[in-house]
């Protein structure tokens, strides 16, 4: 993994960013992969906007808004989430997303298989929804991988990890980790 390789819209879009409070990490990791996903369309201010009172909104009408703030969001609700604003982004932009588990197989228990998965997806220009156990315990979006740097474009600024000081699995010794489970691209359809 040593050859720089960078989602296109990376470097040039801000990622959305998060208050200090809202734990909206998960929401915010959405947001993010779709931005990138939809390069080189570039989001308006007021289409910003918009995507984020849909992602909102979602919570709110499913009644989950009030549990996620300040605590955060389980797996099931992320995924939900991920869907409902695939939908939005359909209906406003013409543009169909899904999502894909990025570390499948052997490369479940096989961390440097895993990290070579999450590296495809990127050759691919694919932006990896992940969810980061550990030091952190924040969903966030891997952008790229450099040298031995996974690149992020993060609701928290976080700019990039350590691949060295990444593992898979909650059992890992590593500061951080993520789970094969919670590992996904962003695809676009259409």
């Amino acid at each position: 993994m040593t050859v720089p390789k960078l989602i296109p819209g990376a470097a040039e879009y801000e990622p959305f960013s998060q208050g200090s409070l809202s734990r909206l990490c998960g929401l915010y990791s959405i947001l993010n992969a779709v931005q990138l996903g939809l390069y080189p369309h570039r989001l308006a201010p007021a289409q910003r906007k918009r995507l984020f009172i849909a992602a909102v909104g979602h919570l709110g009408h499913k009644g989950l808004l009030e549990n996620v703030l300040g605590v955060g969001m389980e797996e099931d609700i992320w995924l939900g989430l991920a869907e409902a604003v695939g939908k939005h982004v359909e209906h406003r932009f013409g543009v169909s997303f899904g999502l894909r588990k990025v570390i499948t197989g052997e490369a479940g228990s096989n961390r440097r298989q895993a990290l070579k998965s999450v590296a495809t997806a990127i050759e691919r220009r694919r932006p990896v929804l992940v969810y980061l156990g550990g030091a952190l315990d924040h969903y966030t979006v891997i952008c790229g991988v450099a040298g031995e740097r996974l690149l992020l474009f993060d609701s928290e600024g976080l700019k990039w990890l350590a691949i060295n000081g990444v593992g898979l699995g909650q059992a890992s010794r590593r500061r951080h980790w993520i789970a094969a489970e919670s590992t996904y691209a962003l695809i676009r359809r259409s």
